[in-house]
């Protein structure tokens, strides 16, 4: 009787956790949806944080080359860095990264974060 039981509270905990997993590789799955249909370069910060949330990493003070054909071509500046992590849902990182400034948006990629967080 009591292994059936404890059986039972297992399987309902396995369950539950399988529940929760899957609500979260959805819910991710449409950010990445967001990040590569919706979101451009020049969006404002308050707009991708709407459709994003709350970043799993945030850095305000990133150093980040500037754009080649710009006026300030290959000169540091520094931006706010936001990070996505995908890696627990078998998806790539979403990496954001602002104008210090006017808070628009620079660029944007998709990859492994690991390197920029160090």
């Amino acid at each position: 009787m009591v292994r059936k039981t404890l059986f039972k509270l297992i399987l309902s905990i396995i369950t539950l956790l399988i529940i929760i997993y899957l609500y979260g590789a959805i819910s991710y799955y449409h950010k990445i949806k967001a990040f590569d249909e919706r979101i451009m370069i020049g969006d404002d910060e308050i707009f991708v944080r709407e459709l994003l949330g709350i970043p799993d990493y945030y850095d305000d003070n990133y150093p980040f080359q500037l754009e080649v054909g710009k006026e300030n071509e290959g000169r540091t500046a520094y931006g706010v860095l936001y990070v996505y992590h995908g890696g627990k849902y078998l998806q790539d990182d979403m990496i954001l990264i602002f104008d210090h400034q006017t808070r628009k948006l620079v660029k944007k990629s998709k990859g492994l974060s690991i390197h920029l967080i160090e």
